[in-house]
């Protein structure tokens, strides 16, 4: 089974401020793409407890964030319904008030 393409990060881009306490991860599309998820975690390795979820047939996922200044890490991968994609490479941004 040929898995589907890695997703391309879209938002927020990589080392921006994301000012508030929520925020929306968005990729672009993925052509078969049934599934997109989303990793949101305080560590570079998400080795941490990271927040995943899934979103059926969206390239997003919104959540709420602290807004103490911490630096967030994000990733995406795609699920065709078989299988999955490799993960994106990660990007990070600021979280300020």
């Amino acid at each position: 089974n040929i898995p589907p393409d890695v997703p391309v990060l879209k938002r927020p881009v990589n080392g921006s401020i994301v000012r508030g306490t929520s925020v929306t991860l968005k990729c672009y599309p993925v052509s078969g793409a049934t599934r997109y998820h989303f990793q949101l975690s305080s560590h570079p390795s998400f080795a941490d407890s990271a927040e995943i979820e899934w979103g059926e047939n969206q390239a997003g996922w919104g959540g709420v964030l602290d807004g103490d200044g911490k630096t967030w890490y994000w990733r995406a991968r795609t699920y065709n319904g078989i299988t999955y994609s490799p993960w994106s490479a990660p990007w990070h941004f600021k979280n300020g008030p």
